[in-house]
């Protein structure tokens, strides 16, 4: 049972730091230190643990969803999210072309990944 709830919980955590960042993919007014690097990095760490839960019962569009973003993570290039920490330099870094797919997507996901699931542990 504790192991139940303990994947229970890490879901529901990366669930909701998830679901933060991709509102802030969708915020045009990105202003934050250090915000490229933690979205993808953050955003793939999230992403995988809700694949990789044991126990976690996603709905078939939910694991294609989250995989699917865990793809286009993966083609934003080093050089879109490896820049120095100055506000100016970080604001650009998130308006990198590569970001254009991610912040389409980004809505549709999270209205994927915020509805009731019955297949949840």
């Amino acid at each position: 049972m504790t192991n139940e709830i303990s994947e229970y919980e890490a879901y529901i955590n990366a669930r909701s730091r998830l679901l933060d960042l991709l509102k802030t993919l969708c915020d045009k007014d990105i202003i934050y230190f250090n915000i490229a690097w933690e979205i993808k990095d953050d955003a793939y760490r999230d992403a995988s643990i809700m694949l990789n839960l044991e126990k976690l019962k996603l709905s078939p569009e939910q694991r294609a969803g989250i995989v699917k973003l865990i793809e286009m993570l993966k083609l934003i290039p080093s050089t879109a999210v490896n820049v120095a920490n100055e506000p100016e330099i970080q604001v650009g870094a998130m308006r990198h072309p590569s970001w254009s797919s991610l912040r389409t997507y980004a809505p549709d996901l999270i209205r994927l990944l915020s509805a009731e699931n019955k297949h949840t542990l």
